[in-house]
């Protein structure tokens, strides 16, 4: 009856519940997350009868029964396979009205624009599918487009081995659909959802939808798709950890530590980790040296069979904005003068909405991801998302730009083993942690890795960032807008192709003209009797050809009527075309040229600085710039043959209708109505003096005629009118048949799509260098656990400065008086150990930490940890932030959430297990120094220290808790659920938000039970109460 009381003294008195959803006890909940700016809630939900399996060697997507069978997933751990489950479905509620705001099909949670599984998947599809996957592995650093335009500044380009790879890649893409992981963004306005296929979808939130028809009707499409990252290659011996053989030749890494330090240290690892080898240098330094390095040369030469596969599923994820400075901070002078500069550098940023037309940037929502968003601007805060994989992470920054991929070196094995990731509020350290359990002595447990160019260069990669997501997106829709303005140009020459085709035809039957399979020919032949027919008209030397244009112009076809239609058809149809080139294309590159220019300016100007290293080659910058304005010129140039086209279309059109209403007139009375109409359609002399001009001149091309040529894409029409248009659409051709832009520009590519393409190129391997210096300026500190844990968690904290006022900072307390111990940023590892210990462990978040700090919490004897999350309010988690250079920050609330599992005996004997959430602060825990050993560069180990009672804090509810107990943390308790021992079942889940102060509790038993719980609402209640007091110590 005790206990009784006690849970319902827990359920009515702690955390408000707000929300409470049943659902079958066949669902599965495999990925969640609550909103940190709004009330809402993402869900993805699935079957428990399905998983996905992903081998070490490969992904290998497959449906098969889980029957939660732990025998089969420990046996599947020991052979190297891995499952996670997946969500088929992703909806967003708000937490109160469970109003859905967001809802994703499972063929929406997949990287590929195209779904193979469609029957209208045709040809014409998969040809635009694996054109888009060259570019996006391309623009990525990677895959065998970009294989090639590395290559081809050397002696040779790739040869056909690639169309292999091609096919590869195509049917590695065919995966299986579904998310596992959901993360929001700082602000909260848009949601990351990692996919089993290793890509990332992010998503805005707006309310367009209350239905599944709804939604689809509505064209909700994501923002932006992260394909999988083209896999690295880990072929930089120097930078791999150490081996046991190289561990002979190396010294041991003994941690010096205080008496409580084991004896034996954890294995010897390097300070750098397995980064991919350079694709690629810049274009520059390869004029003087173009041959390639042995890792380049070996990573270009690797098997194509599995070189360019997707990594497997995200198993997680983080999204972090850079923090304000804490008031209590000191900062430095360089400090100062990067804030002084960004004053007065961020006012010249950005300028070109206020010159450039409208349509340069206000693009309308449309199913293309390449449109460019406004919030994406140089200005906006810098932030990262981090994703992992079962075998690399990456860095994104803005959640666009792909700044560096690292193996993580974490072997899992079993089920649902997922990694926490933790960055620091300056986004120089992350703290990547393995959520698979520890058993065995000395293994790694976590990861810190430093860099400190997110810091000092933090503007800087503002502005690339936003650079590299509008350039990109730029070319993006000029590649769009090749392709819609090419079929529109083919649709509007359809009609006139056919006439043409059938008036060859009688050309051929009346032996005036010989059958040939080339347009170019046809079109020769079709424009030498048509000028004949208009310099002598019906004659009896040509009476062949004549009484072939005759049969011509009084086919049915040619009626007055239905070929003035055509006619209106033809030249709005050309018109259109027109305003797509200008809309689509020729707005696009206009804004391209600018931003490439302050590209290579701001390129410039940081290259003057000796004391940084250069992110961007000014050389590769004044290329780029270079080759958008050569794009700018040949688009421009082809706006001027658009407009010759039109003009010669309607003056030929015209002539055509008036010679056939001649040709019908003859032979009829002078007053007969065919007369009559022959007089009224008559063009002017001076329409046919521009027709006979033309179709007696060269015509007007792209391309130099020339034998190597193969004019295939040109249209018969656009040949007869002497202005092949085409050609500025065609595929790249070499540069010796490339018809010069001008005389300061001999051999210029001046097609519209090589001159995309040459662009493309040169951005893709201009935007990869920062890629490099990233790599290079990235440390690794392996952290080594002597002590096995079931359950672990990491967070951020932002530390307090030298300041009197150190409030929403934290400052850790410390055992010894004496010692000291400060910091700006901080790590916060949280463990289970031992039956019912808790381990805190806080490093600090610098680029070389020189000591960690470590205590202890105690729970009750029958008591066992099963869940740890962090609840806490980073004080950055805004709609609206503070753009302000001058802006400090503050922590909010701060506390520690566990899923506890109380055991009960009850008085048959039965054990009954009874499940709660606690909640505490831990701020006021007292922490004990240890000092890394001067070896501890590589990789330092956690002590293992001998867990007594009288050395840990307490950790009680308040009604176990006596008078005589001091040094004793009470928490905040609620009871879940409750189960037989005897009954298997999986462990509650918890999410919590520090910043809107919820919880959800997610909770399996005959039903899985989904429950919201307001974590603050009783804050003033219980703050007035010195015992109900969460964050006291009772002494």
């Amino acid at each position: 009856m005790a206990e009784e009381s006690f849970e319902a003294e827990q359920a009515a008195g702690n955390f408000t519940p707000i929300q409470s959803r049943k659902l079958r006890r066949t669902t599965l909940i495999p990925c969640s997350s609550l909103c940190p700016s709004m009330d809402l809630i993402a869900l993805g939900t699935g079957s428990s009868a399905y998983k996905f399996d992903y081998l070490a060697e490969g992904i290998s997507p497959s449906k098969r029964k889980n029957n939660n069978n732990t025998t089969s997933d420990s046996s599947e751990g020991q052979c190297g396979s891995t499952s996670v489950d997946f969500a088929e479905n992703i909806a967003i509620h708000r937490i109160v009205s469970w109003q859905r705001l967001l809802s994703l099909t499972p063929e929406q949670l997949t990287s590929s624009k195209f779904n193979d599984d469609d029957d209208e998947f045709d040809s014409s599809d998969n040809i635009i599918f694996r054109e888009n996957k060259e570019w996006e592995y391309a623009e990525d650093g990677g895959g065998p487009l970009f294989q090639r335009l590395v290559r081809s500044s050397g002696d040779e380009m790739m040869d056909d081995e690639t169309n292999n790879t091609n096919s590869n890649v195509e049917t590695s893409l065919q995966s299986a659909k579904g998310a596992t992981f959901i993360c929001w963004s700082p602000d909260g306005r848009c949601v990351a959802i990692g996919l089993v296929d290793g890509g990332v979808l992010i998503h805005d939130v707006e309310p367009e939808a209350t239905d599944d028809e709804t939604a689809e009707a509505s064209g909700h499409h994501a923002l932006h798709i992260i394909n999988p990252p083209p896999p690295q290659q880990r072929l930089a011996k120097n930078l791999l950890p150490f081996d046991d053989t190289e561990s002979h030749h190396q010294e041991s890494d003994k941690v010096e530590e205080h008496p409580a330090t084991p004896e034996k240290a954890g294995p010897s690892r390097n300070n750098k980790v397995a980064f991919s080898p350079r694709v690629t240098r810049s274009m520059a330094s390869r004029k003087e040296d173009t041959k390639l390095s042995s890792i380049q040369q070996q990573t270009i030469d690797e098997n194509t069979d599995t070189a360019f596969q997707p990594t497997s599923a995200v198993i997680g994820m983080s999204w972090n904005r850079v923090s304000p400075p804490h008031s209590s901070w000191s900062l430095e002078k360089e400090e100062w003068e990067m804030k002084e500069t960004w004053t007065y550098s961020s006012q010249l940023i950005d300028r070109g909405r206020y010159f450039l037309p409208a349509d340069c940037y206000n693009q309308p929502k449309s199913n293309d991801m390449g449109r460019v968003d406004g919030s994406f601007s140089p200005l906006a805060h810098l932030n990262v998302l981090c994703v992992a994989t079962s075998r690399d992470l990456h860095w994104y920054l803005q959640g666009r730009y792909r700044i560096g991929s690292i193996p993580h070196g974490f072997d899992f094995g079993g089920h649902n083993t997922k990694i926490d990731l933790v960055c620091s509020p300056d986004l120089t350290s992350l703290l990547v942690v393995s959520k698979q359990p520890k058993l065995a002595k000395g293994s790694r447990g976590a990861t810190l890795y430093t860099t400190p160019l997110l810091g000092e260069r933090r503007f800087d990669m503002q502005i690339f960032s936003a650079l590299y997501r509008s350039i990109f997106s730029r070319l993006r829709d000029i590649r769009e807008g090749l392709r819609s303005s090419t079929d529109s140009w083919r649709s509007a020459l359809r009609p006139l192709d056919t006439k043409f085709q059938g008036l060859f035809k009688l050309l051929c039957n009346y032996n005036v003209a010989q059958p040939n399979d080339s347009v170019v020919d046809c079109a020769a032949a079709i424009r030498l009797e048509l000028l004949r027919c208009i310099l002598s008209g019906r004659s009896s030397v040509s009476g062949d050809a004549s009484n072939a244009l005759d049969q011509f112009f009084t086919r049915p076809q040619m009626h007055d009527q239905l070929f003035q239609r055509e006619i209106k058809s033809v030249e709005a149809s050309v018109a259109s075309m027109e305003a797509k080139l200008r809309s689509n294309i020729l707005a696009p590159i206009r804004a391209l040229v600018y931003e490439t220019g302050e590209l290579y300016g701001i390129a410039r100007s940081r290259d003057c600085d000796a004391s940084s290293s250069t992110l961007l080659d000014p050389d590769e910058a004044l290329r780029l710039y270079s080759s958008a304005r050569i794009l700018f010129l040949a688009i421009e140039r082809c706006l001027a043959h658009v407009v010759e086209a039109r003009g010669r279309l309607h003056d030929l059109l015209a002539w055509i209708r008036g010679t056939a209403s001649q040709v019908r007139a003859r032979g009829t009375a002078t007053d007969s109505i065919q007369r009559q109409n022959a007089r009224n359609r008559r063009v002017p002399d001076g329409v046919i003096r521009r027709v006979s001009n033309f179709l007696s001149t060269s015509m007007i091309s792209a391309l130099r005629d020339s034998d190597d040529v193969v004019f295939e894409q040109r249209h018969l029409a656009e040949c007869v009118i002497g202005v092949p248009l085409s050609d500025y659409f065609s595929d790249c051709v070499p540069t010796e048949n490339a018809a010069p832009l001008s005389s300061k520009m001999p051999g210029i590519r001046c097609t519209l799509k090589s001159a995309l393409q040459s662009t493309f190129q040169i951005c893709a391997v201009l935007f990869d260098k920062p890629r490099d210096v990233f790599t290079e300026t990235l440390d690794r500190l392996d952290v080594l656990f002597e002590t096995p844990h079931s359950t672990i968690a990491a967070h951020s904290r932002i530390g307090a400065g030298h300041c009197v006022d150190k409030n929403g900072a934290f400052a850790p307390k410390l055992t010894q008086p004496n010692d000291n111990a400060s910091a700006r940023h901080w790590m916060i590892i949280v463990r289970s150990v031992e039956s019912n210990f808790i381990e805190v462990i806080a490093i600090p978040g610098n680029s070389l930490p020189k000591f960690y700090l470590q205590a202890g919490l105690a729970l009750p004897d029958n008591h066992t940890v099963r869940n740890i999350q962090f609840y806490g309010d980073s004080g950055n988690s805004s709609l609206s932030p503070n753009l302000d250079i001058d802006a400090m920050t503050n922590e909010g609330r701060q506390s520690l959430g566990l899923i506890v599992e109380r055991k009960e005996v009850l008085s048959d004997g039965s054990l009954e297990l009874h499940e709660e959430l606690w909640l505490f602060s831990y701020d006021e825990v007292s922490f004990k120094k240890f000092d890394f050993g001067p070896n501890s560069k590589k990789a330092f180990s956690i002590a293992a220290t001998e867990f007594s009672r009288n050395q840990c804090v307490h950790v009680r509810t308040s009604t176990t808790t006596t008078e005589d107990d001091d040094n004793v943390l009470v928490p905040k308790c609620r009871h879940i659920c409750t189960h037989k021992a005897f009954i298997v079942q999986e462990q509650s889940e918890l999410n919590l938000c520090g910043s809107r102060g919820t919880a959800a509790v997610l909770s399996f038993g005959a039903s899985t039970s989904l429950d919201i719980l307001d974590l603050e609402e009783d804050e003033e209640d219980d703050t007035s109460s010195a015992s109900g007091d969460e964050s006291c110590f009772e002494e």
